[in-house]
């Protein structure tokens, strides 16, 4: 059995048909067979539109970036795409590093010791620019959205 939108029970969730909305939900509601089919036309709704806005996104970050653009403006507000480096150490090599010049950072399952190796870091028994070789940047790009205010 097919079920969409209209199909929808007001008692437990009202949509606005024409915008997919939702208006309202009663918590209250009881759990049964029509409360489970409204919860999957949902779930298959978000998947649906999750889908879609993840390859506009896509889309809009690579326009934006394209064109060296950090923000696009519309009626209904806009987009800014905001740009961050992520820094991080290859565990691997650090701690190859570290039982080369014999310091006890390892955990038992050769883990790096982040504690112990700030220790280190901190107490000057390690320089940093030691541990540089071994540092993984990358860079993130998050689209943010925003309502216009009126």
């Amino acid at each position: 059995m097919r079920t969409n939108f209209n199909d929808l029970d007001k008692k437990e969730v009202n949509i606005n048909n024409e915008t997919g909305e939702i208006m309202e939900f009663n918590p209250e509601a009881d759990i049964n067979e029509n409360y489970v089919n409204k919860y999957v036309i949902l779930q298959n709704k978000l998947d649906s539109l999750t889908k879609i806005r993840d390859q506009m996104k896509d889309k809009l970050k690579t326009y934006l970036k394209d064109n060296n653009l950090t923000k696009l403006n519309s009626e209904l507000g806009y987009v800014s795409l905001i740009t961050t480096e992520k820094t991080t150490y290859d565990d691997e090599k650090v701690v190859n590093y570290c039982k080369i010049n014999k310091y006890d950072v390892v955990k038992t399952i050769e883990i790096l010791d982040e504690d112990k190796l700030e220790e280190l870091i901190y107490n000057g028994d390690i320089k940093i620019e030691e541990l540089e070789p071994f540092k993984e940047t990358k860079i993130v790009q998050t689209l943010r959205v925003n309502k216009n205010k009126k």
